[in-house]
């Protein structure tokens, strides 16, 4: 019978590590799990375990450039994997045995490309949470601090259900607002191109590609370059601080920017500290996870504060970004010593007030858009119908 080496955490986050005779790697998960212990890795003791801070191999890392552009996940599938891992880890397997299920049944060519590397690695000591931070473009701050705590807490599979259900939520709070913008955007587009289609039967099919080439020149290639250089951009913390500050400072829109970034901070935060992480870890975490990099850098300026002792509502409120009813609320957490639930329960309310603020938006900008493709409309085949009825004109005369 072979001799497996395992590391486990016990709920006392004390991590244990030793040998055991089984016949396979899920019968030493199930021994070491009926004995109070969650596995964070297991291997053949004929071979060499690594450490379980073990580097990546290089070469595999996904960190480059061109990855902000090219290697990008959906939520959907992340939520999917989340999900899939939970449900393993917590019916006893290892977590490296679980990555290795996922990633066979995996039909998405790139997370499967991670899962494979990572369920490897894992498989020889390894840590989830080191190996989600060989892969930026794939796993957020929060999500990796979040697993890393649940490592630490020996509670691994009630986080990753934890990080499925805000993934989910993420999911479904962009596919409403992708809904709530589809018709502005159709708006948009038909005052730019329907006014062509007028070129084509008074002015014939030359005309028409000359004047769609120019809306391509003068519109589609500048949009298109713009959103390629943000995604490029997006990793300089300079330019991304000021990007996101600009959006903050939108009237309107960023009220409910930042909303929606302070819930997920909020979410986050609760998440980790009841998951027993100091708040010093935890709010550096959540803020790196928050999705605005200009609040992020305002909560890590006031790290220093935290560390000295001072209370997380002061903190808050120093950085002058967050709304008065989540400076309350964390308050009255610290008081009565429910810090956790109060912060879920007011990030469930700024979900409800960016929800709110965006259908308003949306009532505002719809007339608005009306007039403006009107008057394109209008501007566009003004020459045209000029041209269209001249030798009329001069009949008349």
């Amino acid at each position: 019978m072979p001799t497996f080496r395992y590391v486990a955490v016990g709920r006392d986050g004390k991590q244990i590590a030793g040998t055991l005779d089984a016949q396979d790697e899920r019968a030493v998960a199930t021994v070491v799990r009926e004995n109070g212990y969650m596995v964070t890795s297991i291997a053949r003791a004929t071979q060499r375990t690594a450490s379980t801070t073990a580097v990546a191999p290089p070469g595999v890392t996904r960190s480059g450039p061109l990855d902000a552009l090219f290697f990008r996940v959906k939520l959907r599938n992340l939520v999917f994997l989340m999900n899939q891992l939970h449900h393993a880890i917590n019916a006893g397997m290892s977590v490296g045995e679980s990555l290795t299920v996922a990633g066979e049944r995996m039909r998405h060519g790139r997370l499967r490309f991670v899962v494979q590397q990572m369920a490897r690695n894992t498989q020889q000591g390894a840590k989830l949470s080191d190996e989600m931070r060989r892969f930026p473009t794939v796993f957020t701050e929060s999500m990796i601090g979040m697993v890393a705590a649940g490592e630490t807490s020996g509670d691994l599979a009630g986080m990753l259900k934890r990080v499925a259900d805000f993934l989910d939520y993420e999911n479904r709070m962009r596919m409403r607002l992708a809904l709530q913008s589809f018709y502005p955007i159709a708006l948009i587009l038909f005052a730019l191109f329907v006014p062509t289609a007028v070129t084509l039967f008074l002015r014939g099919p030359e005309v028409w590609l000359h004047q769609v080439a120019r809306l391509f020149v003068w519109v589609a290639a500048p949009t298109l370059l713009f959103i390629v250089a943000k995604r490029l951009l997006s990793s300089v913390p300079g330019f991304a601080a000021g990007y996101d500050q600009f959006k903050l400072a939108i009237p309107g829109i960023g009220n409910m920017i930042r909303k929606m970034c302070v819930s997920r901070f909020c979410h986050t935060l609760a998440a980790l500290y009841s998951a027993g992480l100091g708040m010093l870890q935890a709010v550096e975490t959540a803020a790196c996870g928050c999705g605005n990099h200009h609040l992020m850098r305002r909560l890590m300026s006031m790290l220093p504060s935290l560390r000295e002792g001072a209370h997380i509502a002061d903190v808050l409120e120093e950085t002058r970004q967050f709304p008065n009813e989540v400076i309350h609320m964390a308050h009255v957490g610290e008081r009565t010593g429910d810090l956790d639930s109060l912060l879920h329960k007011v990030a469930e309310y700024m979900e409800e007030e960016a929800d709110a603020a965006a259908n308003k938006a949306l009532l505002i900008v719809l007339p608005v858009l009306l007039v403006i493709v009107g008057v394109v409309f209008f501007l566009e085949c003004l020459p045209l119908i000029h041209q269209y009825l001249s030798p009329y004109e001069e009949l008349m005369k």
